[in-house]
């Protein structure tokens, strides 16, 4: 870690120390000899009193210095004229603020590039100190100006499951169909244990965002884990349930670990899942009308369109971008998809008080 905000604890959370560098880059840290573009992700941590923690990181390439280049080659490594290595701004709250900080480290970036006379500190010192924190009524919104930006913070009624954004729900469906998301969707209702494999770590943390949200007015519990990095292999031996995301190449590195064959492993980059039990038989015409209703809604998602889902700044004139996301609205339905989660959960509980056993 090179620096931090505040030097100092806050007094109800500890600074996570060397850990917050094993989410920023669960791969671990690779050099380059060239220059990659900036991506973003989202990750969560857990406190001790087992609040969760969202995470919000940018990484980018930088010149390695001068010495460390010389280190590098006297022992051979590499022996291009440049070599790029990777850092992160990250940002952590209490709250899913994932879209919102996600714009603000952009604007911290770029301000980073360019020759202002105000000093970086106090831009961070404006966002860390000087910003309200949304009502818990959902009923105001905070609107902060960086650069030439103002970025809305809105608070969700209810924090657990957080919010799922239409990006967030929109990748999970580029990545499964219809009902690889039911089956998914099916597995977490039963607790079953759940990898999400991708090699877009942005992507793993949407896909298990917009899963949980799916499950509302039910709350996930159990482990999650959108991001595990490399040093935490083992908790996929645990024996409780758990939604955990993963790179496939630390899959890979670990050739001496096995992932026991009651995970379901979800492969998002290559859309499918393997192995699967025998599905659970649910009511046939609430899951007809689920499936119908989400293939309608997601009828003009493109897959794949995956490469996307990581980079910071998009090549596109804002223009292009305005007309691309009115074509999106007319293609994808998020508000339909919602819904029609929210009716099957309806539909199955309904009536479920008569199933209670009383003590008396």
């Amino acid at each position: 870690m090179l620096d931090r905000y505040p030097p100092e604890d806050r007094p109800y959370y500890p600074f996570p120390g060397e850990t917050l560098s094993h989410f920023c880059f669960p791969s671990g840290i690779v050099f380059a000899t060239e220059r990659g573009v900036p991506t973003h992700f989202s990750f969560m941590l857990t406190d001790a009193a087992g609040a969760r923690i969202y995470g919000t990181a940018v990484t980018f390439d930088e010149t390695l210095s001068p010495e460390l280049r010389t280190q590098i080659r006297s022992k051979g490594h590499v022996y291009a004229e440049q070599i790029y290595t990777q850092k992160a701004i990250c940002v952590l709250s209490h709250y899913s603020f994932i879209d919102s900080f996600k714009e603000v480290l952009k604007q911290l970036y770029r301000i980073h590039l360019s020759h202002t006379p105000i000093p970086i500190e106090r831009f961070v010192v404006n966002i860390m100190e000087e910003i309200p924190v949304p009502d818990k009524q959902g009923q105001v919104q905070i609107l902060h100006e960086i650069g030439n930006q103002a970025i809305p913070f809105y608070r969700a009624v209810d924090q657990y499951p957080p919010y799922a954004s239409r990006s967030e729900i929109e990748y999970l469906f580029r990545a499964l169909n219809a009902e690889q998301v039911i089956d998914i969707f099916m597995a977490l209702l039963l607790e079953k244990k759940v990898l999400l494999i991708s090699k877009y770590k942005a992507l793993l943390t949407h896909a298990s965002i917009a899963l949980i949200s799916f499950l509302f007015p039910l709350c996930w519990k159990n482990t999650w884990i959108p991001i595990l990095p490399r040093n935490m292999t083992d908790v996929l031996d645990a024996p409780f349930p758990f939604l955990i995301g993963v790179d496939p190449t630390i899959l890979k590195e670990s050739e001496a670990f096995e992932i026991p064959n009651e995970v379901y492993r979800v492969d998002l980059d290559m859309g499918f899942i393997s192995p699967r039990d025998a599905k659970p038989k649910l009511p046939s015409k609430e899951y007809k009308a689920l499936k119908q209703r989400l293939i309608k809604a997601t009828e003009g998602v493109e897959r794949p369109g995956l490469d996307m889902v990581e980079q910071a700044f998009n090549v596109v004139s804002w223009q292009e971008q305005a007309d691309d996301e009115d074509e999106e609205a007319r293609r994808f339905n998020e508000y339909e998809v919602r819904d029609a989660f929210l009716e099957f959960m309806t539909s199955i509980m309904q009536g479920y008080t008569k199933c209670l056993v009383s003590r008396d």
